[in-house]
C-alpha cells in the first residue's frame, strides 16, 4: 500500500473531500473497493451517502447504514454499488453469507468495518481510508492508500 494523500478538514469541507476521494476512486480500473476505517461515529456512512449522491443517486433516494442489514445495493445509471457494515458480524460472515458471489457486479463497493473481515476475496480493497477524529473531534484526518495490485473478484449475477 502507499499513501495518496493525508489530509484534515471539519465536516464543513466533506463534500469538496468526496470529490477527490472519488476523483482517485474513479481514476484506478473498475471495480473499486473502498475499506473505510475509522472509529464509531467517525463519518463513515455520511462519506458513503455524498459519494453515492456525487456518483449521482438522486437526492430522495435514502441512504443508511447497513448495521442490520450488512449490505444495502444502490443502482446509479445503470452501474451498481454496495455499501456494507460487516460491524455486526464479528468476523462469522463470509461474503457469500452476504450474497456477494451471486449478487450483481458491482461498479464500486464501500466496506465498513473491513478489519473483521480482512481475509474475505471479495472484499478486497483496492483503496483503503482511514478516518481519525482530530483537534477535540472538530476535525477528522483522512488518509487514502491504494493497495497494490488488489484486484477484487468479478462478481456476476445469476441469469447473467
Amino acid at each position: 500500500m502507499h499513501i495518496l494523500w493525508t489530509t484534515t478538514c471539519p465536516s464543513t469541507q466533506l463534500a469538496l473531500l468526496a470529490s477527490k476521494l472519488l476523483a482517485d476512486l474513479q481514476a484506478a480500473p473498475p471495480p473499486f473497493s473502498l475499506w473505510l476505517s475509522g472509529p464509531l461515529g467517525a463519518g463513515k456512512t455520511t462519506l458513503t451517502a455524498m459519494l453515492l449522491r456525487q456518483l449521482g443517486l438522486p437526492q430522495d433516494e435514502p441512504v443508511t447504514s447497513p448495521t442490520y442489514t450488512y449490505m444495502n445495493e444502490y443502482e446509479i445509471n445503470g452501474h451498481w454499488y454496495a455499501h456494507l457494515d460487516l460491524y455486526r458480524t464479528r468476523g462469522a460472515v463470509s461474503s457469500e453469507d452476504l450474497g456477494l458471489v451471486d449478487a450483481h457486479s458491482f461498479s464500486g463497493m464501500f466496506v465498513e468495518w473491513p478489519e473483521l473481515c480482512p481475509d474475505d476475496p471479495y472484499l478486497r480493497p483496492t483503496h483503503t481510508l482511514e478516518i481519525e477524529f482530530t483537534h477535540g473531534g472538530t476535525e477528522r484526518t483522512y488518509t487514502l492508500k491504494d493497495v497494490a495490485k488488489a484486484k477484487v473478484p468479478e462478481r456476476k449475477a445469476p441469469g447473467r
